[in-house]
């Protein structure tokens, strides 16, 4: 059994919140940037920021800087919650739902669906003893942007169910409300408005390692995110909800994009020979070294396995041939450069 990563967001110094969501976030100058600095001397891509099964990271991909606690930071950074990352002209606060809340949290909200275009909404918050509201609002504890503001508030009520305030329009177990209301709701009471449910769940402490947890499979889905100058992140999805993205820098992403994305007349997942890596992965400049591939493979597969992915289960190698391993029908997906 494998974790989920932690749900994780960035408060600027207004206080809003940007997600961080399963396939990470790009911070720059630039119009395509997730995250756009307006200061003049920052890059156009100055730092890529995600989250994997070890944690949260930074990675710097421009030349502007970039400190985290006012420490410059030259290549690849761990993240903590509360760490303080400033760009030119910004400054981010890094928020975890790996914040003590959820270690000894009693009660959570567990997402247990959401259409595609809400699929970064967090899977699994903590509640602590104070009241927490769902609805389209800022102001809300979770802002679900398709549900009214303040559509739902909970509100401590005893040790086996929670105080509900319920607007006209959400469901509670599948029973549509039809005025607003007030009542208790107990363990796994189901939560719903337009398409997205959250369940209230009672966190046992021999639980609280497992409201992460996933079977480890062959992914049924793959999206390549290539970064300008170099390297990219990897979306695998498993089953129909759960993704994980992680970093893989330099060569060994062009490996990667070449393993999956491969001239005709090969497909993805088919075993490539050298004499087709080489060329796609460094151009002209083929070093001489017979086992380039072979070392690159084994640095990828440590890059997948540090994300928390079975790297050799995925990266195979025999007789001279190289393949990705996918579940049969696999969707592949490459991304425009950003």
């Amino acid at each position: 059994m494998t974790e989920i990563p932690p749900q994780a967001w960035l408060e600027d110094e207004t206080g809003k919140r940007i997600p961080i969501g399963p396939r990470g976030v790009i911070v720059g100058r630039s119009l395509a940037s997730d995250v756009m600095l307006q200061d003049a001397t920052a890059s156009r891509r100055a730092a890529f920021i995600y989250r994997d099964l070890e944690g949260l990271w930074l990675v710097r991909v421009g030349r502007s800087s970039v400190r985290i606690e006012d420490a410059e930071v030259e290549d690849n950074q761990a993240l903590q919650p509360g760490d303080s990352i400033q760009f030119p002209g910004a400054s981010f606060v890094v928020h975890s739902d790996e914040d003590p809340a959820l270690a000894t949290a009693s009660w959570a909200l567990r997402r247990e669906a959401a259409p595609p275009d809400l699929a970064e909404l967090p899977r699994v918050i903590p509640l602590t003893d104070q009241p927490f509201s769902l609805g389209g609002s800022p102001d809300d504890d979770l802002r679900i942007p398709s549900w009214p503001p303040g559509l739902v508030r909970l509100d401590p009520h005893d040790r086996r169910s929670w105080r509900a305030s319920l607007r006209e329009g959400v469901s509670i177990d599948g029973i549509p409300v039809q005025a607003p209301t007030t009542r208790p709701l107990p363990a796994d009471a189901r939560i719903g408005y337009a398409r997205v449910v959250y369940r209230l769940v009672e966190v046992a402490a021999t639980q609280r390692d497992t409201l992460h947890q996933l079977p480890v499979e062959l992914p049924s889905r793959v999206l390549l995110q290539p970064l300008v100058p170099s390297g990219g992140s990897i979306t695998l999805f498993f089953g129909e909800e759960l993704e994980v993205t992680t970093w893989i820098p330099g060569v060994r992403y062009d490996l990667l994009q070449a393993l999956l994305s491969p001239p005709a007349p090969y497909t993805a997942g088919d075993p490539l020979p050298d004499a087709v890596i080489m060329p796609l992965v460094w151009g002209r400049q083929i070093p001489s070294d017979r086992k380039a591939v072979t070392t690159v493979l084994k640095r990828l597969r440590r890059d997948l396995e540090k994300g928390g992915l079975p790297g050799s289960l995925l990266v195979d190698r025999s007789q001279g041939r190289s393949s990705f391993r996918t579940a049969p029908g696999a969707s592949i997906e490459l991304l425009e450069p950003r």
